[in-house]
């Protein structure tokens, strides 16, 4: 099964399901309302013995509706926020959540876990428009600078309800996430100096300015493991 994120028409998005041989199995659409600022990422399928789920993830500012009118609505607010949204094999919409504070939030990939969760890869950029320096996701709350860059992912269980969330300390952008035998590795780079487990110890530092690369392995409940 291939999934697609078809043509923009208009203030609509269409999302359709080909099989192998591309013969159109389903789609769907969904309205972008009031212009919002729609910029979808990527598509992944999961497949478990229900079947495949799809997540369709990216940024919104803004309102969409996911499911074109049947009454799901997810309201943005004006910070770009994370986006994703779940469907089922035949295109029924599951859920679809945003995450974000003041600050904009970029997703930039996900990946599923054993447990069904949704680990979700960003950056958090405070700046300007945030006029704040704590930002909370669920329980956690990151006490940050301004107009800095943090590598960030979140933890979403299979209801779309945010479970923990991992933020490394100083300046930093998340580029992706990827699952191998069960682990998970979380790849960007870092300005300066970066610490992973936020214990005010920078665990990679290089020369003031430069930007150096860096991969790490989280467990999946966001534990921060080593790095590479």
């Amino acid at each position: 099964v291939v999934p697609n994120v078809l043509h923009r028409s208009g203030s609509s998005m269409f999302l359709a399901v080909y099989d192998t041989s591309m013969q159109l199995i389903s789609a769907t659409a969904m309205d972008d309302i009031y212009s919002a600022g729609f910029i979808i990422r990527g598509i992944k399928s999961e497949t478990n013995a229900a079947g495949s789920d799809f997540y369709l993830y990216g940024s919104l500012n803004g309102t969409v509706d996911f499911d074109f009118n049947v009454g799901t609505n997810t309201a943005i607010s004006i910070q770009e926020d994370l986006l994703i949204a779940k469907y089922t094999e035949g295109i029924s919409l599951v859920w679809a959540e945003n995450f974000g504070t003041e600050a904009d939030e970029n997703l930039k990939s996900i990946s599923i876990t054993d447990q069904n969760d949704v680990l979700i890869a960003a950056s958090l950029s405070t700046g300007i428009f945030s006029g704040l320096d704590t930002f909370s996701f669920g329980s956690n709350t990151y006490y940050l600078p301004p107009f800095t860059p943090h590598s960030l992912v979140l933890r979403v269980n299979s209801s779309g309800i945010l479970q923990d969330s991992w933020m490394a300390g100083g300046r930093s952008i998340a580029n992706g996430i990827v699952k191998k035998d069960s682990l998970h590795f979380v790849a960007g780079f870092y300005t300066d100096a970066i610490d992973f487990d936020m214990d005010a110890i920078n665990d990679l530092s290089t020369f003031a300015g430069d930007e150096n690369g860096y991969l790490i392995r989280l467990d999946s409940l966001l534990n921060y493991e080593m790095s590479f």
